[in-house]
């Protein structure tokens, strides 16, 4: 197919439209005195008549814009960048890949005006993919306008759930003083049952290096949030190198020729220990929520529907997605849990997504674990990806790995920026 080239003319160069380039690359095709350079080939040079002309003298493909006659050049990285502007006006312009320029197949997807092929194969249909194109805006406009009110109610919440928050962390604070003075009290009543076996029996124990609550001092500063899971490492290591706390593997009292009155105060030290771990598990996760309500962004509002579950019938089982909580399927007299809460992310924008084409994005996705284990398998994990819509629902349920769920529902809570005049809008 031979598509020739329109010529703008001036007094000694001439710009040229030429058919398959983009206007803000038409720069890169002026003839000066009647000669035209390759792109990337200076040395190169053409007459204008042998641009577009369906035959590929420029090693970097630039003379055919316009047709499919430099698609053989056998560098990759070469080939893969040579593509064809449409203009599709009345429309949005698109970009083909070069190697279905002329093939008698009209791409109306990507050249609604069909400027791709010979004239009069394929119809242009520009008008009619902009009417349906700007219905899609609109709908996509409401339902941005209908989420961001429905989520405006549930920010009403964030005041009181900061509250709260704090106060629970202050609790937190005050138990782990607590903690460190059982911890403080369980070392002393088991160095004295120690001494007490050594001077009745000659048992002998390990000394302490350094004491736990130093540690947990120093956790106790300003640094606190930050030391939280560290610290408790070092504190159960210790414990286990100087035989205060048994080994994870072993269970308590495990040492036959350890006096009882020892073993009980070591068992004692332990449970102090295990609940130390556990409240800073708990601090942690706290510390994650705190962060993300000061944000103030989709993960806080999230927080703020704690407890709160969705729940839909898809094919033979109902799925609900409990927020701050756990999964469920139920359905033929079984409840089986798709894991609990663990934590939430925000979702990269990926360059290609047309949210008026392909719908809203999914913008977080909520990390569920350790639910119920699969017939020889794993424990189930479940990932519920959100997407802005007024009313919460669970839209779809897949199973891509054994015992891995993939969630898909909407949320007010997601839906993030603002609505436009001209129907557009900013986030989603």
């Amino acid at each position: 197919m031979k598509i020739s080239a329109v010529f703008v003319l001036g007094a000694a160069s001439a710009a040229m439209a030429l058919k398959g380039v983009a206007p803000e690359d038409e720069h890169l095709y002026k003839i000066s005195n009647g000669i035209w350079k390759c792109l990337n080939h200076p040395n190169i040079r053409l007459e204008a008549h042998q641009l577009n002309d369906d035959y590929c003298d420029c090693p970097d493909g630039s003379d055919e814009p316009g047709t499919a006659a430099c698609v053989g050049i056998k560098d990759y990285n070469i080939r893969k960048k040579l593509t064809f502007y449409c203009p599709n006006k009345g429309h949005i312009p698109g970009r083909l890949p070069s190697n279905r320029v002329g093939d008698g197949i009209c791409d109306s997807d990507i050249c609604c005006d069909g400027s791709d092929e010979e004239d009069g194969i394929c119809p242009n249909v520009c008008a009619e993919m902009a009417a349906e194109r700007i219905t899609k805006e609109n709908e996509l406009k409401k339902t941005l306008s209908d989420g961001l009110n429905a989520r405006q109610k549930l920010l009403g919440r964030l005041g009181a759930l900061q509250k709260s928050t704090k106060e629970e962390e202050s609790a937190i604070v005050e138990k782990l003083y607590d903690i460190r003075a059982g911890i403080k009290e369980a070392e002393n009543k088991l160095a004295a049952e120690i001494a007490k076996a050594k001077e009745d029996f000659g048992y002998e124990a390990p000394k302490p290096q350094q004491s736990p609550l130093e540690k947990l001092t120093n956790f106790l500063g300003p640094a606190m949030q930050e030391k939280i899971m560290g610290l408790a490492t070092d504190a159960r290591m210790w414990m286990v190198a100087n035989g205060l706390m048994p080994h994870p593997d072993h269970t308590k009292g495990a040492s036959s020729d350890e006096p009882q009155n020892v073993r009980d105060a070591r068992d004692e030290l332990q449970d102090e220990q295990e609940e130390l771990e556990k409240t800073l598990e708990n601090q942690k996760m706290l510390a994650d929520k705190s962060k993300a309500l000061r944000a103030g962004k989709a993960p806080a509002v999230i927080f703020s529907l704690q407890g709160e579950c969705v729940s839909s019938h898809i094919g033979e089982y109902d799925y609900e997605v409990c927020f701050g909580q756990q999964c469920h399927q139920r359905g033929n007299n079984i409840n089986v849990s798709l894991g609990s809460f663990s934590s939430i992310e925000e979702l990269p924008r990926s360059a290609d997504w047309d949210e008026v084409l392909d719908g809203p994005r999914y913008s977080y996705v909520m990390r569920y674990v350790s639910g119920a284990r699969c017939w020889n398998g794993p424990e189930r994990i479940s990932n519920v990806y959100l997407r802005c819509g007024a009313e919460p629902q669970v839209l779809s349920v897949s199973e891509p790995e054994k015992c891995e769920y993939d969630i898909r529902m909407v949320s007010p809570a997601v839906c993030e920026g603002a609505v436009s005049k001209e129907g557009k809008h900013d986030e989603l």
